[in-house]
């Protein structure tokens, strides 16, 4: 079964936002590093591809296109299981930032009562002709802008498989003609007239304040909550201008892993520890798996941060990361394992003994998307503990124990921490456990495929009597 990026879930619906990027760059990064601040779970489509869908300047169109897109989105979700539980943003990303939660974004979007929400602009784009067809608005946010929109995953799915399209062709208008129908069909789609969800910036610059931290529209009297430079390099200018005033500060106390948010919540004094990070299971971007570890609310003066790849198409990656980061961490050390997974923990473990106070063994393709992550569960952990991750699309989940047990823990609705036979991609161990880890890798090592190296740990100190435990005190994470 397809299996997508971790979603934010209320309990309702699942959330995440898709987005198209075919390079890195620094807007990239702007737009990942505002996800991250407001807990928004994303995925990035199309990295490494060649661009196909019209003329562009450093992400920017310069002609009409961008059907690639579409292409794109068709191709990501059409695996997609229980679309109609699922609430898809799709918006574009080196223009973009966000200005609000994935909570506001789905108790908004619930609120506007329509299965499809488009941003708007004040521009008709790309053909001016079609303005007499859009119906009276009571802002001058009139015409669809395909730059943003929301809705249920099926409905989504049933927009972009409506009509073939070439990757040059324009993706605004592709919208705008669906728009145009779905008026003849009890409005399946409507447009964000009032700038709620979407604010997008051209020709709107006069519009905009930063009110108390926010961006805010005076004009509509909204906070939007996403929002789009869809202009010239003077709009895109203003875009980083408020990106400066409104996250620089937060961003340079999340590096600092100085923010006071963190310290009335939890033990002032941190303890110190070791991440052991396996690049190993193959992940669509290594760039969301460095980014979860980044973005992570424990001090990084407290963290080394072990990384360890047995691909060396991966290496470019690391050694970058390593080069743009290295300094926010205690330490920072790199491994091309060529000895298998059950040595290369083996070794790792005996490396990182009395090194610090935890361990923690982390798989590639397992997202901590809770940033306080470690802080909370290095408060619940006994000796070995993982947080609970689901693999969507998929009955599997991170940990095994007795069927009726599994059938009762596994509801995410069910709250609290569980005694299991075996844990699975995370696992934070304290330092006192290692060495009955390590005596634990070595025996019966013959009995075990390497892939189940995890099994084969958790079964000797089973045997020892240490239980492994699983925390579903929180939302964690997921799989990428």
């Amino acid at each position: 079964m397809y299996c997508r990026d971790n979603s934010y879930s209320d309990g309702i619906d699942r959330f995440i936002v898709i987005t198209v990027a075919t390079e890195n760059n620094i807007e990239l990064d702007r737009f990942r590093d505002s996800c991250h601040l407001h807990d928004i779970p994303y995925k990035i489509i199309g990295l490494g591809q060649e661009w196909t869908g019209g003329e562009a300047k450093g992400g920017v169109l310069l002609q009409p296109g961008g059907a690639q897109k579409i292409n794109l989105l068709k191709k990501e979700i059409e695996s997609y299981p229980d679309l109609e539980n699922h609430i898809i943003l799709f918006t574009d990303s080196y223009d973009v930032i966000f200005n609000g939660t994935s909570e506001e974004i789905v108790k908004s979007f619930r609120k506007m009562s329509s299965p499809v929400v488009f941003s708007s602009e004040k521009t008709c784009w790309p053909d001016k002709k079609l303005e007499k067809k859009y119906p009276s608005s009571t802002t001058e946010y009139k015409f669809l802008n395909s730059g943003g929109f929301i809705g249920y995953g099926d409905h989504i799915k049933e927009i972009v498989n409506k009509v073939k399209v070439e990757n040059n062709y324009d993706d605004q208008l592709y919208y705008t003609e669906r728009y145009f129908e779905s008026l003849y069909d009890k409005k399946n789609i409507i447009l964000d007239n009032q700038q709620i969800i979407f604010q997008t910036l051209n020709e709107s610059l006069e519009d905009i304040t930063i009110k108390n931290g926010k961006i805010k529209n005076i004009v509509t009297n909204q906070e939007p909550l996403i929002i789009h430079a869809n202009g010239g390099t003077n709009i895109k200018n203003t875009l980083n201008e408020y990106y400066h005033k409104l996250f620089k500060n937060s961003l340079k106390s999340l590096q600092n892993n100085q923010s006071d948010i963190d310290k009335p919540k939890f033990n002032n004094n941190y303890n110190n520890i070791t991440i052991g990070l396996f690049i190993e299971e193959k992940v669509p971007n290594i760039n969301q798996t460095f980014d979860h570890i980044r973005f992570l609310t424990y001090p990084k003066d407290k963290i080394s941060l072990h990384i360890s790849y047995d691909n060396k198409k991966d290496k470019y990656l690391i050694d970058l990361f390593k080069e743009k980061y290295s300094q926010l961490f205690n330490n920072l050390t790199i491994t091309y394992n060529k000895e298998g997974k059950i040595n290369g923990r083996k070794k790792f473990l005996i490396e990182t003994y009395d090194k610090g106070d935890y361990v923690v063994l982390m798989e590639s393709n397992h997202i901590l998307r809770n940033n306080k992550s470690l802080q909370i569960l290095l408060t619940e952990c006994d000796n070995i503990i993982t947080p609970m991750i689901h693999k969507e699309g998929s009955e599997w989940v991170n940990f095994n124990c007795d069927n009726i047990k599994k059938e009762q823990y596994r509801n995410y609705q069910n709250r609290g921490i569980w005694d299991v036979t075996h844990l699975f991609g995370i696992h934070i161990i304290k330092n006192d456990l290692i060495p009955y880890c390590v005596n634990s890798l070595n025996n019966k090592i013959d009995s075990y495929p390497d892939n189940d190296w995890d099994v084969l740990m958790c079964d000797n100190l089973k045997l020892k009597g240490y239980s492994p435990q699983i925390s579903n005190t929180n939302y964690y994470g997921g799989i990428i």
